[in-house]
């Protein structure tokens, strides 16, 4: 989540996941529609941020959130609900940013109405991950992670297979298309209408990234030779459909000078590049032997904003 700015918990629980982000110095928001527990949360968690709200009518802004996390607070939505929550999720996800969820897996349905002790009127699903994926697709998000695993052994949790899914909006197009968002430097800068303005007169037809941004280190997934994507411009409107045509894993220390110059940042030389990159990853830190993701790419079709 590198860049990222702020993280939202759907159904925050006990706040554990909204406190380790605050933790780690980004803005977290945990969001519970209970306003019991989120004075729970406050309680033991007072260097977090909370507020009360429904996953159904999200109080954030369009375009305003960098990750939203809900672990296990689905499953108490039919499928119009779900539809609902996953069009408001949809809504006020960043271009570039990423939902994760968790859900027991299965068909069953859950009705409790005594729960520790307490008198309860609860409705719990176990849900079908291909079904929750054409639901996240129906509103725009594309699964690009997918794990199941079996139940750890009594007495560590509930007996259920689980799913967690990592996805993605996608950025709709003209011609009712859709495809995955391309950002090249970081939204309302100079960078990223420098580099925009370049791959549009056709003199930046590469672009690198750091290795351990991808996967198998985290959900974003590889590119690959034939796969398109929404270039986005400097509010993070599309302005063009670009094809990538070939990416290679390269030391940075064996980055050679036409991938530099084909970068079309005005690079002259391999140590030009280098100095660029590493003021660009100061905070990861670049040596020879870090992996970059050297990536070409075509523009197939401009857009008109």
């Amino acid at each position: 989540m590198a860049g990222r700015d702020v993280i939202v918990e759907l159904g925050c629980g006990t706040g554990q996941i909204a406190a380790y982000l605050a933790a780690q110095d980004i803005r977290a928001v945990g969001l519970d529609i209970s306003p019991a527990m989120i004075s729970e949360a406050r309680r033991l968690f007072p260097d977090a941020e909370f507020v009360v709200g429904d996953m159904l009518a999200l109080p954030f802004g369009r375009r305003s959130i960098d990750g939203l996390v809900g672990f296990y607070s689905i499953i108490h939505f039919d499928d119009e609900q779900l539809t609902a929550a996953f069009a408001e999720m949809a809504r006020v996800l960043d271009r570039e940013g990423l939902l994760a969820l968790a859900f027991h897996v299965g068909d069953e349905l859950i009705h409790r109405e005594e729960w520790w002790g307490e008198t309860v009127d609860l409705d719990a699903r176990h849900l079908q991950p291909d079904r929750v994926e054409q639901l996240l697709a129906d509103a725009g998000l594309e699964t690009i992670a997918r794990l199941e695993r079996d139940p750890y052994e009594p007495p560590v949790e509930y007996q259920s297979r689980r799913c967690y899914l990592v996805a993605r909006p996608l950025v709709p197009l003209p011609g009712g298309r859709s495809l995955p968002p391309m950002g090249l430097g970081y939204p309302g800068t100079p960078l990223r209408e420098e580099l925009v303005a370049a791959v549009l007169r056709g003199a930046k037809t590469a672009t690198a990234g750091l290795a351990e941004e991808f996967a198998p280190l985290t959900h974003e997934p590889l590119p690959g030779a034939g796969d398109r994507w929404a270039l986005l411009g400097t509010s993070d409107e599309p302005v063009a459909i670009v094809e990538t045509t070939e990416v290679r894993l390269v030391p940075a220390g064996e980055v050679d000078l036409q991938f530099a110059l084909n970068e079309g940042e005005g690079f002259e030389s391999v140590a030009d590049w280098r100095a660029a990159h590493e003021r660009f990853w100061s905070e990861r830190g670049l040596n020879d032997d870090s992996l970059i993701v050297c990536e070409r790419f075509r523009v197939l079709e401009k857009i008109d904003p």
